[in-house]
């Protein structure tokens, strides 16, 4: 026979373990569950909160769940297609949105429209790709119904699924997904369609520029650290605004390295994963929110301004003063570089919000191995 054992009952807020056999979260509490995990560090006993779309979200917490998916930090709803929605007839959506698209028939053409009010990065992007799928995916401007092609692509994304990733102005904008040749049908596939725009951040507060011009080494498949400190005496304030610009990367193969800016407080920001494939060099490369032009659209050596991988956004607010560092990885073997020069650029602003005046920062530099 089998003698099941008592478990502890946990109230409201407790710490929880989900793989405990001898405690449980209160049972007669209504959705109670022992939620969080690896993400948010711990488990708590709590009714799961049900994000909406927009909402922030931290892939694999439990504890706030999207009704939809999480991408890139935010809540997007996942819309099932409504047909027909071919090119006379598209299907209206408000971005950012996931949206549901299956070819079938084989001559099936989904067509979704949108709006932008100004000027934007716009991603049109394949999540989830069905099953030997072969998906091309077009995008028009839309001038009272005048459709115009602007982009068309079946294979830069994941999966080799379509993606479109550029600027546009603002306007009106169909995008349609059908088969490559128009000729088989293909399951469901879940597209992303979003827009960036340019984020100025002005500065009431006082700016300052650091630059590290040692020249560090990048060996084959290895992680360098090069690192600036900001010192403002009598400053004591937080990040209001940052920027990044790479003077010179000279690497024979762009597409091996990524580079990454960590503030004082560790907090990181993505710049580059792996772009730019075989080109060489990164070369006067700004990064900087106000730019909208993604850097995983541009070309080597990336010359002028790029919107990072990701926004700067988790660094406002952080402490400004103290060591920023530069990692800068190598990802692959066959071809190796130097960091040769960077430049910080932040705004610090009074932690209460008052700025106390605009002027040249001071700081150092310093160039390291792993």
């Amino acid at each position: 026979s089998i003698t099941e054992v008592p478990r502890t009952v946990l109230a409201a807020e407790a710490t929880c373990d989900p793989a405990s056999t001898t405690e449980t979260c209160d049972p007669l509490t209504p959705g109670l569950d022992c939620v969080g995990g690896p993400a948010v560090g711990s488990f708590t006993c709590a009714v799961p909160q049900v994000l909406s779309a927009g909402s922030a979200c931290v892939v694999g917490d439990t504890a706030a769940v999207c009704g939809g998916l999480c991408v890139s930090g935010v809540c997007l709803d996942t819309n099932a297609e409504t047909e027909e929605n071919g090119a006379a007839n598209p299907q209206p959506v408000t971005l950012p949105v996931l949206v549901s698209s299956t070819i079938d028939p084989a001559a099936d053409v989904d067509c979704f429209s949108f709006t932008l009010a100004e000027e934007a990065s716009l991603l049109a992007t394949t999540l989830i790709c069905a099953p030997n799928a072969d998906t091309d995916a077009d995008l028009f401007s839309d001038d009272s119904g005048t459709l115009t092609l602007i982009a068309s692509d079946d294979s830069s994304g994941a999966g080799f699924c379509p993606q479109i990733n550029r600027v546009v102005p603002a306007g009106n904008y169909v995008l349609c997904v059908q088969d490559f040749g128009n000729n088989a049908v293909s399951g469901e596939s879940v597209l992303q369609i979003s827009a960036r725009f340019a984020q100025e951040r002005p500065c009431t507060g006082q700016r300052v520029s650091v630059t590290n011009d040692t020249v560090t080494p990048i060996a084959d498949n290895t992680t360098i650290n090069s690192t600036v400190t900001v010192n403002e005496v009598g400053v004591v304030g937080v990040v209001g605004d940052v920027s990044v610009t790479i003077g010179s990367v000279t690497h024979s193969f762009v597409g091996d390295l990524t580079l990454t800016l960590l503030a004082p407080n560790q907090t990181a920001v993505e710049l580059s994963s792996r772009n730019g494939s075989g080109g060489s060099n990164l070369t006067s490369t700004e990064f900087d929110d106000a730019c909208l032009e993604p850097i995983a659209g541009g070309q080597a050596p990336f010359t002028g301004c790029f919107a990072p991988e990701t926004s700067f956004d988790a660094q406002i607010g952080g402490p400004a003063n103290g060591t920023w560092t530069l990692r800068v990885s190598d990802g692959a073997f066959g071809d190796a570089g130097n960091l040769r020069s960077w430049t910080l650029d932040l705004c610090i602003e009074a932690e209460g919000g008052e700025g106390e005046g605009e002027g040249g920062g001071e700081g150092e530099g310093e160039g390291g191995g792993p």
